[in-house]
């Protein structure tokens, strides 16, 4: 109240000059604020985010030889197989092994939608990636090896909204020659809702069930071209 008082009895002139003293420091504020929502899209912040899981394995290899200082070439040796076992995945079926990575929708990857932005998904994928490479392939590139990202196709189930925590469970879904095929599922915790499932109707017994019409994609054209990636043999006349 006493405040309020005696911003009554000033003067328009010396409210406006009040006003323009604070507003360097909420300024400051409001920029300060803006840089900490935006934490994570620091510069090289997506390059600790992608090669924390390396970071992490040094950590723990050096925090091994540290322990290994007073002891015998044969004590260090056999400590240093048991961890390569540790961190290595043999005797797993690698196609049943899953490498979780945890993390949040934060404001800096979502949209003005209120949830994980489209563009987010392959960049948060980068980091869940090389992860699973790590956790997977432990001594492929401490021996000079390297991966190469081929491509990247996202099918889009359900959204993930803002400020909430989900998991990237990333494993092989097959391989070839050349590429490994990866499969990453952007998994959350259920809010408890429960959508319903419109059904439907049933057709009586001995009737066909009714088939909606397909619409083609692409408008035919002559007989002449092919619609496959092969083109067709066209023979020239002799």
């Amino acid at each position: 109240m006493i405040a309020l008082n005696s911003l009554q009895k000033l003067s328009p002139r010396e409210v406006l000059a009040h006003v323009r003293g604070l507003a360097p420091s909420v300024a400051k504020l409001l920029v300060c604020l803006l840089f900490l929502l935006n934490i994570r899209s620091w510069p090289l912040a997506w390059h600790f985010r992608v090669f924390r899981p390396v970071f992490a394995r040094r950590f723990q290899h050096l925090w091994l030889r540290i322990r290994m200082i007073l002891q015998s070439p044969a004590t260090k040796l056999r400590m240093e197989e048991k961890w390569l076992d540790s961190i290595a995945p043999v005797g797993q079926n690698p196609l049943k092994m899953v490498v979780p990575y945890k993390t949040w929708a934060s404001l800096d990857d979502s949209d003005f939608n209120g949830h994980l932005s489209n563009s987010s998904y392959c960049k948060i994928l980068d980091s869940a990636r090389f992860k699973a490479a790590v956790d997977m392939f432990p001594m492929f590139f401490p021996t000079g090896g390297w991966m190469a990202l081929a491509g990247t196709h996202c099918y889009f189930v359900r959204e993930i909204p803002m400020l909430s925590s989900y998991e990237i469970r990333t494993s092989i879904a097959a391989w070839d020659q050349k590429w490994i095929y990866v499969l990453s599922k952007f998994v959350r915790k259920s809010d408890g809702k429960k959508k319903r499932i419109a059904s439907k109707p049933h057709s009586p017994p001995g009737s066909e069930p009714s088939r909606e019409p397909i619409m083609a994609l692409r408008t035919p054209g002559p007989e002449g071209i092919s619609y496959n990636g092969t083109p067709f043999q066209i023979s020239t006349p002799s």
